[in-house]
């Protein structure tokens, strides 16, 4: 009898000791997960915005026609040659503008792949990553001016998900500037973004680009 009471006394000490070991791991990994994922938008607004500069006015358009989003790699090097600058590609060669861009699409998307989509009329408007075409070999940039109503986008939050890993908002909003002599005023919503970085250094690439709502 004295022996049964001693095994059972060891198994319940056992099962006490698996139960309390198992809450203290379930409970560290509550907290992991909570350190990792934490709003650091103040620190890193200026440097994110600064690496998204290009793809935000790729981002503005695609919202502002209300055309379709998709992140492949005409859409990458889309907004690289816009980072690299409109009006430095406008004309030019497919050879040179790619020499150029590639090392953009490197050191932001961690991708080499330069890919432009050949002029048809019938695309020019309907899909976001013709904005920049080729024709004869030269590349062309289709965007003109907005007029009074035009799109214009911001870093609202960044959330860091792991120890280089962030979550950036990028959302776009109409503005009217209509008003005279008075500043654009902000109207509805239009698109919002959730760009996915790896922190490299002291610098950022874009790994993912995903919208998760669309207005008109």
């Amino acid at each position: 009898m004295k022996k049964l009471n001693t095994t059972l006394k060891r198994r319940n000490f056992i099962t006490f000791l698996t139960v309390f070991l198992v809450s203290i791991y379930v409970c560290t990994a509550a907290v992991s997960v909570s350190a990792a994922s934490r709003n650091v938008t103040k620190k890193y607004k200026k440097t994110v915005t600064n690496t998204l500069s290009g793809v935000g006015t790729y981002l503005e358009i695609t919202s502002g026609t209300g055309l379709d989003f998709k992140y492949d790699a005409y859409a990458k090097t889309t907004m690289a040659c816009l980072k690299y600058g409109q009006s430095r590609i406008d004309g030019k060669t497919e050879k040179s503008v790619k020499k150029a861009v590639v090392p953009v699409l490197k050191r932001y998307f961690g991708t080499s792949t330069f890919k432009v989509r050949k002029y048809r009329q019938s695309e020019a408007h309907r899909i976001a990553s013709s904005y920049i075409c080729k024709k004869g070999g030269r590349l062309m940039y289709l965007r003109g001016d907005w007029g009074l109503l035009y799109p214009s986008g911001r870093v609202t939050k960044i959330i860091q998900t792991g120890s280089r890993k962030f979550v950036a908002t990028f959302t776009v909003n109409w503005y009217d500037r209509s008003y005279l002599n008075r500043p654009a005023k902000k109207k509805n919503c239009i698109g919002i973004y959730k760009i996915y970085l790896q922190k490299k250094g002291n610098h950022f690439t874009i790994t993912n680009i995903k919208r998760t709502y669309q207005g008109y």
